[in-house]
């Protein structure tokens, strides 16, 4: 009884200390309080999104902000990672900072280091300010307590460059803008919204630039575990290739080659072509499947970047359907092309080509013979929609939901007993985004399936 009288005596007067202390010390209390809070909610990086929703929530709580968002890089741009407290329809307009052009393409940054981002939020991931100006600090960040008063009292050359001003033109008057950095490398960076004026205090921002370091640390580590996650499944991905798809055709290889030479004298004409055609069809797997690996392989490489250029597109798909008319025509497929004369398109060619390649392959790998496939191209705006459709036996639900995900358990065979390694579809959508493309598929099972490329012209 005595302690447990003690214990609660004590926290009594614990908290009547904290109850007696000055507003500003009590703030400064429920600050590091949070602070050491964040700092052990960081510890769990490998599960980065719902460590980082609990670190603005905490926040949200601390300030009493009314909005509170993280921006992270994902392919060159920097959408938002987490938020809470902003309007859907806020985060889809703000949601890319990537410049474009008339046509739609992002725009390079001067510097050659990434892409061009707008807006204030832009100016602070690629380190432009200058902290004589009273809304930029020393490290980096921005923030202001009256935006309207803000945009009237400076000058773009001010601010850095000619931002947006969204958030000031749907009544956001306390703004913040706080980066996430490791060891100097900006990562993204906090946003913090409020329509009411007078929010922030310098010495409140200081406290969030500390936090943004934090946050810094956990969102590096997190990129190198997932670094060497990936190189783990990387690993398992080629030994699984290895065990699948190469050792397979190589042992009908030298199967059918040590056939022919041990019994070739007593085979006739006929025989010795089945087996010539035989072996072709393996080889001719073989080739195909180490394409495509050491494509994926290249992918792979943070130095991989493709080079756009003007591309006719009607003289490319001639030049793939020269590859491919003497497997269609095996199996009694028609090839047909409807591309207009003069048709081109911003992309880099030779990988333009592996994508349509691929698409067509499959096509004819799961059309049943007598069937049709089509290669169609128009131009709609200022994008080019390229189109494969096939007359084949389509893909149900379960496959078309997991279509570019390599899976070597749930490979599926051409209508003619056709082996792939099914890495040709996740080739395609990774080449399609580094020229900044898409691919989208229509299919109902048994009716046939449509692949269609969207690029900038």
């Amino acid at each position: 009884m005595n302690i447990v009288f003690l214990l609660s005596a004590t926290k009594m007067l614990d908290e009547t200390r904290r109850s007696s202390l000055p507003q500003g010390f009590k703030s400064l209390y429920e600050r590091e309080r949070i602070a050491k809070t964040i700092c052990s909610e960081l510890n769990n990086f490998i599960e980065l999104k719902p460590t980082l929703q609990t670190v603005i929530s905490f926040l949200k709580e601390l300030t009493g902000i009314e909005a509170i968002s993280i921006r992270l890089h994902d392919e060159g741009d920097y959408p938002y990672y987490i938020y809470e407290g902003f309007p859907q329809d806020f985060i889809q307009r703000e949601n890319i900072l990537c410049a474009r052009d008339r046509n739609g393409r992002r725009v390079k940054n001067p510097d050659g280091e990434g892409y061009l981002l707008e807006c204030m939020c832009g100016n602070i991931i690629r380190g432009r300010f200058d902290p004589s100006q009273e809304f930029f600090t020393e490290k980096g960040s921005f923030w202001s307590n009256n935006t309207s008063e803000l945009l009237r009292s400076s000058t773009v050359e001010d601010r850095q460059s000619n931002t947006r001003n969204y958030c000031n033109s749907v009544g956001y008057e306390s703004v913040a803008l706080i980066p996430i950095k490791a060891k100097g490398e900006n990562l993204g960076l906090i946003q913090l919204n409020d329509k009411r004026i007078g929010i922030f205090t310098e010495d409140l921002i200081y406290y969030l630039e500390m936090i943004g370091e934090k946050i810094g640390l956990a969102v590096k580590n997190s990129l190198i575990f997932s670094k060497l996650q990936e190189a783990f499944n990387s690993t398992n991905f080629f030994f699984s290739i290895i065990a699948h798809d190469i050792i397979g055709p190589f042992s009908t290889l030298t199967t059918f080659l040590e056939f022919l030479d041990q019994n070739f004298d007593e085979l006739n004409q006929g025989d010795v072509k089945k087996h010539i055609s035989r072996i072709y069809r393996s080889s001719r797997s073989v080739y195909e499947l180490l394409d495509n690996l050491f494509t994926w392989s290249s992918i792979q490489r943070e130095s991989f970047v493709l080079e756009p250029e003007k591309v006719d597109l009607k003289s490319s798909i001639d030049e793939i359907f020269e590859g491919l008319y003497d497997r269609a025509s095996t199996k009694e497929i028609t090839l047909q092309e409807f591309v207009p004369e003069k048709l081109t398109i911003q992309a880099n060619k030779e990988s333009l080509k592996t994508v349509i390649r691929n698409l067509l392959s499959n096509a004819i790998k799961f059309t049943e013979p007598g069937g049709i496939v089509t290669v169609s191209g128009l131009m709609e705006e200022n994008r080019v929609k390229i189109t494969v459709k096939d007359t084949g036996v389509g893909i149900d639900s379960e496959n078309l939901a997991n279509l570019f995900t390599f899976n070597p358990q749930k490979k599926r065979k051409g209508t003619k007993g056709e082996r792939g390694a099914g890495l040709g579809l996740l080739i395609c959508q990774q080449l399609l985004k580094k020229m900044e493309g898409s691919l989208n598929v229509k299919s109902d099972l048994g009716r046939g399936s449509e692949f269609i490329i969207t690029l900038s012209t």
